[in-house]
C-alpha cells in the first residue's frame, strides 16, 4: 500500500507542476505522456503542445504536427478526439479546450470556462460533445463550443464518460458513480463506491456496469437503478477500467501489477490471477485482441497472455516507463505510450516483436 500511495502522490505532484508550468506562460512546457487515437492508417498522438500525425503504413513516419506552431504554454494529455471529420478536440492542463483543424493546421479556443485541467477525453455523440474536467464538472457542448448544460460533482473527474441510451455514466473522485440524463444534465442516480474511481466504468451487453476503485475493489452495478450486484476484492488499488473478453470474462488490473480474470457466468469468481511483474505497477487496462491479452507496466514491459492466463511473450525497453493501455493501430500492430525513454511511442506486432519507435522530429 505504501507503493500505491507514493504513486498517487507522485502523480498529483506531476499534475501540479504541469499547472504551474502553464501558468507561468513561458516557452518551457512540462512533459505529458502521450495519448493515441487511430483513424484509418493514421495515428494522432497528443504530446505537450502538439498533436502529431504519424503514418502507420510507413513505419510510424511523422506526417505533420498540429497545429503547425503549437499551442503556446499548453500541455496535452488525453487522446485526441475526432470531430466534424477533419478536426481534433484536445484539452490542456492549462484549462482550455482546443479545436485543431487537420487540413489547415490551425487551432482555436473551443471552450474556456472550465478553469481546470483536462485529463479524461471528451466523447462525441451526434452533434453534442460530453467533456469531463478536473473541476468536477461534466459539460455538454454543442459543435460551436457553447455550453448546453453542466453536471457538477464534489471532486475531480479524470475519467471519460460512458453513454448508453439517454443516460451518461461518469466516475468522480468524490467516491461516486453518477448516472446523468444526457438531455438536461439532471442526476438520475448515484452510487457511493467507498473510494475514488479515476477511470471509466465498463458496461456489458446485459446492462451491468463494472467499476474499479481505490478501495481495492471491482463493483458490479445495475445500470438502470445503480443497485450493487456484487463486488470483488483485489490486492491493490484498481486504476484502469475493467475489460470484457469475448469468453464472458472480466479482466482487471491493479497497482501491484496483477491481472485478474473474473468469471461473469459465476459473478465474483476468479478464473485465474497472474502477477505480471514484481516491483511494478499497472495504471492502464488489459487490451483484449485476437484471443490474446496485452498489458504494460511502469517498469517498461509489455506482456501477452492467452485467455487461460499463460504467458505468451514479453518485451522490455532498457529504460523508461509504459503507461496506460496498449492501442491497436491496425492488423498485427500494437502501440504503447512511453515516458523517460528514447521514444514516446513503441510499436510491436502481436508476437511482441519490435517494429518501430516514434519520437517527434521537433523535440
Amino acid at each position: 500500500m505504501k507503493k500505491t500511495k507514493f504513486l498517487l502522490i507522485a502523480l498529483l505532484l506531476i499534475f501540479l507542476s504541469l499547472t504551474a508550468a502553464g501558468c507561468r506562460g513561458s516557452g518551457a512546457v512540462a512533459s505529458s505522456w502521450p495519448g493515441i487515437t487511430v483513424e484509418g492508417d493514421t495515428a494522432y498522438v497528443a504530446y505537450n503542445q502538439y498533436v502529431y500525425a504519424i503514418d502507420l503504413t510507413n513505419g510510424g513516419e511523422q506526417i505533420t504536427k498540429l497545429p503547425e506552431e503549437g499551442v503556446r504554454g499548453a500541455t496535452f494529455f488525453h487522446s485526441p478526439v475526432l470531430v466534424q471529420e477533419d478536426k481534433l478536440l484536445e484539452g490542456s492542463y492549462t484549462q482550455d479546450l482546443y479545436l485543431i483543424d487537420i487540413q489547415d493546421e490551425n487551432y482555436k479556443e473551443f471552450f474556456t470556462s472550465a478553469k481546470n485541467r483536462w485529463i479524461g477525453a471528451p466523447i462525441v455523440e451526434g452533434d453534442v460533445i460530453y467533456a469531463p474536467n478536473s473541476n468536477g464538472s461534466l459539460y455538454a457542448l454543442d459543435m460551436d463550443g457553447e455550453e448546453i448544460w453542466s453536471f457538477t460533482t464534489d471532486a475531480s473527474i479524470w475519467a471519460s464518460p460512458v453513454i448508453d441510451g439517454d443516460l451518461i455514466y461518469i466516475n468522480s473522485m468524490d467516491h461516486h458513480l453518477y448516472a446523468v440524463d444526457k438531455r438536461d444534465g439532471s442526476e438520475v442516480w448515484s452510487y457511493d463506491l467507498g473510494a475514488a474511481a479515476v477511470d471509466s466504468p465498463t458496461m456489458d451487453d446485459n446492462g451491468t456496469l463494472y467499476v474499479g476503485t481505490f478501495n481495492s475493489e471491482v463493483i458490479a452495478l445495475d445500470k438502470a437503478t445503480g443497485s450493487k450486484l456484487w463486488a470483488f476484492s483485489t490486492d491493490d488499488w484498481v486504476w484502469g477500467s475493467p475489460a470484457i473478453g469475448a469468453d464472458n470474462t472480466l479482466y482487471v488490473t491493479d497497482l501491484s501489477a496483477n491481472i485478474y480474470a473474473l468469471d461473469l457466468d459465476n459473478p465474483g469468481e476468479t478464473k485465474w490471477k497472474k502477477q505480471v511483474e514484481s516491483d511494478a505497477t499497472i495504471t492502464g487496462s488489459v487490451l483484449v485482441y485476437n484471443d490474446s491479452l496485452y498489458v504494460v507496466t511502469d517498469a517498461g514491459s509489455i506482456t501477452a497472455y492467452d485467455l487461460d492466463g499463460e504467458r505468451l511473450w514479453k518485451e522490455e525497453i532498457l529504460e523508461g516507463n509504459f503507461y496506460g493501455t496498449p492501442v491497436v493501430g491496425g492488423e498485427d500492430l500494437i502501440m504503447v505510450s512511453a515516458l523517460n525513454a528514447e521514444s514516446i511511442i513503441y510499436a510491436y506486432n502481436t508476437d511482441l516483436e519490435p517494429l518501430w519507435q516514434y519520437m517527434p522530429e521537433n523535440k
